[in-house]
């Protein structure tokens, strides 16, 4: 069916008869109109806005809204395009806190996080319904000045929401917040990536939610990662080798890096690279992008200098999940992913470690970077 602006397609099974009624129900939404569909059915009007596209299936019992809902199982996946949410106004509830940004960034930014609510490009994620609840895993929000991760959970009944998340800002907000000397730039900024990453949570009503920081487990967190430096500086010096700390700024300080574009644009780019973890085992976090018409799958394998394989993907999950929810999968498509090799294995790896992309379209064409991670 046409289902606002967009389309539904999916199956319905009811069983009136049973005690109480039961259904099944499964479907994949396209483009539909986020904002006028909870305007029409649920009185909501200005709290999401945007182009839905996913996926849900789920199961459950009852003739009411209320024991429908507490029997609810199920789950999906989702991804909302050029959106925005109303009544979050994280920076008006961050900013609260005087000099946590500074004047200049809190001019830059008021357009994006202001009272009218956070614009955003994309925000994708999982959805799973059990005990009267809406979890949200893996939210991913993405804007030209931020990106937003987390989890939480939204009451069905009493309507609240509760969610950990973080604020990773761009490179020029981050420096902005550096230069005015502001808590933010202090406090949550992260050498490993030359970013600010704002840690904060939210809870309250869904339609009208408020933003909180945790300074003091903010601060521990950073006392301890102080000690951790240290310490890996010391161990360093004592053994006669390079610190990881060392590693992760080589690492990180590597930019982009291409492959040559193939047919259809097809490309792949590994962004960053950022070393993670424990202080003695240190995981090694790769986030790159693929590019291109018609794309089928993407590939990974890290290998390090003796040639023993420390991780192969031979279908990459983020790009799996991406493709399954495109409207047009022949479309010209520049997919985010990250992969995670464990600290255990780089730990055993002899330098340097190759990391090695491929990303491959439908007609059987391919584009591949090597890169090296010291």
């Amino acid at each position: 069916m046409t289902l606002y602006e967009g389309s539904f397609g999916g199956a319905l099974t009811y069983r009136p008869f049973t005690d109480p009624p039961a259904f099944d129900l499964r479907g994949e939404a396209n483009a539909v109109s986020v904002g006028k569909m909870l305007k029409e059915n649920l009185d909501l009007e200005d709290v999401l806005t945007g182009s839905f596209t996913g996926n849900v299936s789920g199961r459950g019992t009852g003739v009411d809204y209320d024991s429908i809902v507490r029997s609810l199982d199920g789950g999906g996946s989702f991804s909302v395009d050029s959106g925005r949410v109303g009544g979050l106004d994280v920076l008006g509830s961050l900013s609260q806190v005087t000099g946590i940004f500074g004047e200049q960034t809190l001019s830059s930014l008021s357009q994006q996080l202001g009272d009218e609510g956070t614009e955003f490009s994309r925000a994708t994620g999982n959805i799973d319904f059990r005990d009267a609840k809406m979890q949200l895993r893996n939210l991913a929000i993405e804007a030209p000045a931020f990106a937003m991760n987390g989890d939480g959970a939204v009451n069905l009944l009493d309507e609240q929401l509760q969610g950990d998340l973080e604020i990773v800002f761009s490179e020029a907000v981050s420096n902005s917040m550096k230069q005015e000397g502001s808590q933010a730039g202090a406090v949550f900024w992260d050498p490993d990536t030359a970013r600010v990453q704002f840690p904060f949570t939210l809870s309250g009503p869904y339609t009208s939610p408020s933003a909180m920081v945790d300074w003091k487990g903010t601060l521990e967190k950073v006392a301890k990662r102080t000690v951790e430096r240290e310490l890996e500086g010391f161990l360093a010096e004592q053994l006669g080798g390079s610190s990881s700390s060392e590693q992760d700024k080589a690492a990180s300080a590597q930019g982009p890096v291409s492959s040559q574009t193939g047919p259809g644009g097809l490309a792949a780019e590994i962004t960053r690279t950022k070393w993670g973890g424990s202080f003695l085992f240190k995981d090694l976090r790769i986030f790159g992008v693929v590019r291109g018409e018609a794309i089928d799958h993407a590939s990974l394998e890290v290998t390090d200098a003796a040639g023993a394989v420390l991780m192969s993907v031979g279908r990459m999950g983020h790009v799996e999940s991406y493709l399954a929810k495109a409207a047009d999968r022949a479309a010209l498509q520049e997919i985010n992913w990250k992969e995670e090799v464990d600290g255990k294995k780089t730990s055993m790896a002899q330098m340097p470690i190759t990391i090695t992309v491929r990303v491959v379209n439908t007609a059987g064409d391919t584009a591949e970077i090597v890169h090296q991670v010291n």
